[in-house]
């Protein structure tokens, strides 16, 4: 006699079997994608994956020691397989980082790690590791820096905070910037474009989450977001909107201007996404400095193009100032004021004046101490004493003149002279692996004119990675010794190629020396 069966106990059973089979097949096609990766993109592809469980953890709010666990994994990684590491930090870079490790935060101690990674790399290698002027500079202004922080060491308080936060933030996006120039023979460029392509369009979903009200009362709480406060601007994960805007800005000059990335449909996809994320990011951020940034980068990479692109793109940049960009700026103030436009825009005005105010303050911070500044971190703590009680900010608002009243000549002038390295590299004729640089590079310069970039690792962290890499493979950076060889090898009829998988292999160049 048959025994009846529950339909319902059927149709779950069944359910069960189809996920299965499906589960079965979406195995089958990972381990062969896996599979026919490179070894570089495997470790680069674990740290990306590493990155995304610590932001998922984050996300869900699970327990604490899940996070750290997490944390100390990707820190690990990134001590062993630096690579690895600078794949998550590309990742984690512009989001809410995990509240660890205190005034220093997790990011830059992200990236000590990786420099960790990268110098232990350098002893097991026995490399000789080639020191250029670009190099130099970068490490002047990392010392002057130091000093200026040193020099503020009988502070307490807030103001000590300021000081070692800013220190961490400004010496991280620095290490960044080494490390890729170090790394970029060696980086898996598909994973680490994928994973920047991929984190701009969830940094740009956020910030319309902070955009609409309702949806910030209901999610804002998430541990993503830094506020709940609603300000009419969108502002994402980051903790004031202009940031947003200006990281939004380089991420949509990198995504359009780097020649990097897998050529395939799927890459040409998901980089138009990333593309529009980033640009309507940075309409609603609101932000003025980030606008023109972006349109300064665009005009530039137009310029690269051709003469006839960047004559079109400057002719459309002028039209978007005088009919575009005044209703754009009645628009913002509209949000926040309602239909009274003249109040908003003398409010907008004062406001204006004040950064201009700020401006002369810091000038005259520089006058007390021309030659070392006021001290790192200390601008919003000293510029009152030269402001009027009804000028309403006291943060610089401009990097090139927070530098120069914290830090004084010794500062501005490594800044300046890193600056003007960077600058020739990107610039010099035959660098075709930095003409992307070109114009994020000019991005990077007009946001450090409204923001205090450089100590924003949060928005200028992915900058600092594409910058090296460029740098690094345009100037053979990455590989020291290979390059340093190659005269040598193809006098005997071989690649570089070979000489790298000898040396791997036995330790040994092909001549016999040790490495």
């Amino acid at each position: 006699m048959g025994v009846a069966r529950d339909p319902s106990a059927s149709a779950l059973h069944g359910l069960l079997v189809r996920g299965e089979e499906m589960a079965d097949a979406v195995s089958v096609r990972l381990a062969s994608a896996f599979s026919k990766m490179d070894r570089d993109a495997r470790v680069a592809g674990v740290g990306l994956a590493l990155a995304a469980c610590v932001v998922v953890v984050q996300a869900v709010g699970a327990p604490t020691w899940t996070m750290k666990l997490g944390v100390y994994m990707l820190l690990a990684l990134a001590i062993v397989a630096p690579t690895a590491g600078m794949t998550g930090a590309a990742a984690l870079v512009p989001l809410r980082p995990p509240a660890l490790f205190g005034a220093i935060g997790v990011l830059p101690t992200l990236t000590y790690a990786i420099l960790a990674g990268c110098l232990m790399r350098l002893l097991v290698s026995r490399s000789t590791l080639r020191v250029r002027l670009l190099g130099l500079s970068v490490v002047l202004y990392f010392l002057a820096s130091v000093y200026s922080y040193l020099r503020v060491g009988g502070v307490d308080g807030s103001r000590a905070t300021s000081a070692t936060s800013q220190m961490a933030q400004t010496a991280a996006g620095l290490i960044l910037f080494i490390c890729a120039m170090y790394l970029s023979t060696r980086m898996s460029r598909g994973v680490l474009y994928a994973a920047m392509a991929i984190v701009t369009v969830v940094v740009a979903c956020l910030g319309l989450v902070t955009w609409l009200p309702e949806l910030l009362e209901s999610v804002g709480r998430s541990p993503l977001f830094r506020t709940t406060d609603y300000t009419g601007r969108a502002f994402g994960p980051f903790f004031h909107s202009n940031y947003f805007g200006m990281y939004a800005a380089l991420a949509l000059l990198i995504i359009l201007a780097w020649p990097g990335g897998p050529r395939s449909r799927a890459w040409t996809a998901v980089r138009v996404v990333a593309a529009a994320a980033a640009a309507v990011a940075v309409v609603f951020s609101m932000g003025r400095g980030a606008m023109l940034a972006a349109e300064v980068g665009l005009v530039l990479l137009a310029f690269q193009r051709g003469r006839k692109a960047g004559l079109v793109a400057t002719l459309a940049a002028v039209l978007f100032l005088i009919f575009i960009y005044p209703a754009f700026i009645d628009w913002r103030l509209s949000i926040t004021f309602g239909s009274d436009l003249a109040r908003a825009h003398e409010a907008l005005d004062e406001s204006t004046g004040w950064r201009l105010d700020v401006i002369w303050a810091g000038l005259k911070m520089f006058r007390s101490d021309p030659f070392f500044g006021v001290g790192l971190g200390q601008f919003h703590y000293v510029s009152p004493e030269y402001l009027g009680p009804t000028v309403g900010i006291t943060y610089s608002h401009n990097w090139y003149v927070n530098v120069l009243a914290e830090q004084g000549l010794i500062g501005i002038g490594a800044f300046v002279l890193m600056l003007a390295g960077v600058g020739w590299a990107v610039a010099r004729p035959g660098a075709a692996a930095a003409t992307g640089a070109l114009a994020v590079f000019a991005v990077f310069l007009a946001g450090c004119v409204t923001t205090e970039l450089v100590s924003a690792l949060q928005a200028s962290g992915q900058f600092w990675i594409v910058l090296g890499l460029a740098l690094g493979s345009a100037s053979g950076a990455g590989e020291p010794l290979a390059v340093a060889a190659s005269r040598h090898v193809r006098a005997e009829g071989r690649s570089v190629d070979e000489l790298r998988a000898h040396r791997l292999r036995f330790g040994r160049s092909p001549s016999g020396t040790s490495r």
